[in-house]
């Protein structure tokens, strides 16, 4: 089965950045494993302070290594 990872702007500022991310997946998940940079942050809005690059959570370096690694992990 193929597998998709789906990049682009994350950002509590554009709610549109966050939400079609869900609609994809729904879509996509009968036909590929879907790879979303916000598995984990679905309350990314209410715990995050600098538009949703971090959380208390998770550190950028975090961030960054986990994303890396489901991009190469993608079709």
């Amino acid at each position: 089965m193929k597998s998709i990872y789906l990049f682009g702007l994350i950002s509590t500022d554009v709610p549109r950045s966050l939400e079609w991310r869900k609609r994809a997946a729904k879509l996509l998940r009968s036909d590929a494993i879907v790879l979303s940079p916000l598995r984990g942050k679905e309350n990314l809005k209410s715990v995050s302070y600098d538009g949703g690059i971090t959380t208390s959570a998770l550190t950028g370096c975090d961030i960054v290594l986990r994303d890396f690694h489901d991009i190469e992990q993608a079709d």
